[in-house]
């Protein structure tokens, strides 16, 4: 779940705001912050400014306590105001201080009982919680056409989100079904089948072993990929407690990498879906990505240099070959988790930019062709990577915890058993659920929903077919 948007109000900066919008929605945090810094140089008391100031430096470098610090300067000018309220129950609840986030969020709808955006972290940070008076409040404006699908779509998931915590999974998956029919963006199977048997045609054993021993070893990567909701946030604060370790989060470091590499073909080439782009590459190339891929995280860490660099952008399973090729050491952890649990999980959270999880048809094919890489990597690169399994991990998990650690390479910590512990900023879905102690709740949360899951069954094959998927990389 990434930082929130900031809705602006108008006045005498409105421009420094729109320069400031575009640059967070290109992902260039530091022309934002330049912007913003010299908009709040003129008008110290500009408290839009400060919030998207405060963005700028959420979503670049993670700096929450800056951040933290612009965000208790704007309320202190505007006590008052609900956007800021419920910013700052965002940020707490991304700082894993959840009582402090509901407290945000519920001081929100005080001062403006229609702002939904407060009512949407309330339901992630403390779902059975969330006072009767506020559900209904929910659904009442969940049934006003006239808000528009930006307010709407995470309401009918917050309702949602409610509704499962106590319990009512009907009215529960009712709503995640309302939420999801809200999303914008079309999936195309068509072009990911294309994609994956052009992947099986290209890397071949033999086109492998050619580039072997090309990238920079000794870097320390540890890459963690996998499905959304699979566990990867866990694995990833286990090792991040460790005070040899680092997380550069879900950085898109990687990917543009290979992005730099399909614009330097022609048009026609670079559009065809292929893997063209690997075979104009030689060692000097590929080590030029690799310093460019370790200066852009190390800029998102708070340790330049640490002996294991966490990257837990999840998609990069799709990227395997560049992983091997830029890092020949990299150790890439697989996370994965029964099926109809992770497709329900990716159903129920209202993903934006993942237009896969938004039909229980499309979810069954994302995993299929998920599924389909990572089983073309396992057999090409058999001693990379090492498959983590959610529901074993978190069954035995110290014992999973030390094997996961050696794998890459440390020695032990006692902090790596105790990740809800670590002072550290989740950004993602996971935000509220790591800062509780390991446990299996989760587990099996499919069977509460079965009679509505039979689209996505079906697609999968059938319950004989998931549970052989289930099994396939343990």
């Amino acid at each position: 779940m990434p930082a929130p948007e900031f809705d602006t109000a108008p006045g005498p900066n409105g421009l420094g705001h729109a320069q400031a919008r575009r640059a967070l929605q290109a992902r260039d945090y530091d022309s934002a912050q330049a912007i913003l810094t010299e908009a709040l140089a003129r008008r110290p008391d500009d408290t839009d400014a400060l919030c998207l100031l405060a963005l700028a430096l959420w979503r670049g470098p993670g700096d929450l306590q800056r951040a933290a610090v612009h965000l208790d300067r704007a309320r202190t000018l505007r006590p008052d105001d609900a956007r800021i309220l419920s910013l700052c129950a965002s940020l707490h609840l991304h700082l894993g201080e959840l009582d402090s986030a509901m407290q945000f969020a519920e001081q929100a709808v005080a001062a403006e009982p229609n702002h939904t955006p407060a009512y949407v972290v309330m339901a992630r940070a403390r779902p059975g919680r969330v006072h009767p008076d506020h559900l209904q409040r929910m659904q009442m404006l969940g049934a006003r056409p006239q808000l528009g699908p930006k307010a709407l779509r995470p309401l009918h998931n917050a309702i949602g989100r409610v509704f499962d915590a106590q319990g009512d999974f009907d009215s529960a998956f009712h709503h995640f079904t309302l939420s999801n029919r809200l999303a914008a963006g079309r999936y195309a199977p068509a072009l990911r089948d294309a994609r994956l048997d052009n992947a099986r045609a290209f890397f071949t054993p033999e086109r492998i072993r050619r580039r072997a021993g090309w990238g920079i070893e000794g870097a320390g990567c540890v890459f963690v990929i996998g499905m959304l909701r699979s566990g990867s946030t866990l694995i990833e604060q286990l090792l991040a407690a460790h005070p040899e370790t680092d997380s550069c989060n879900e950085t898109d470091a990687l990917s543009n990498n290979e992005a730099s590499w399909l614009r330097a073909l022609p048009g026609q080439q670079a559009r065809s879906g292929g893997f063209e782009h690997y075979l104009d590459v030689d060692a000097a190339k590929i080590e030029r990505s690799a310093r460019a891929y370790l200066a852009a995280t190390s800029r998102q860490m708070r340790t330049a240099q640490p002996r294991r660099r966490i990257d837990k952008r999840l998609g990069n399973f799709l990227f395997m070959p560049l992983i091997a090729l830029l890092f020949p050491d990299a150790v890439v952890l697989h996370t994965h988790r029964h099926p109809l649990d992770v497709c329900l999980s990716c159903y129920s959270q209202g993903f934006d930019g993942h237009v896969y999880s938004n039909d229980l048809i499309h979810l069954a094919h994302f995993y299929r062709n998920y599924q389909g890489y990572l089983r073309l990597w396992a057999g090409l690169y058999p001693t990379t990577i090492r498959h983590c399994r959610y529901e074993d991990v978190v069954a035995d998990f110290e014992p999973q915890a030390r094997r996961i650690v050696s794998a890459v390479g440390l020695a032990w910590h006692d902090a790596c058993a105790q990740p809800h512990l670590a002072q550290r900023y989740v950004n993602s879905a996971s935000a509220a659920q790591v800062r509780e102690p390991v446990h299996g709740t989760r587990r099996e949360r499919w069977r509460g929903y079965e009679k509505h899951l039979q689209p996505l069954i079906d697609a999968l094959g059938g319950h004989a077919e998931i549970e052989r998927l289930h099994r396939e990389f343990t």
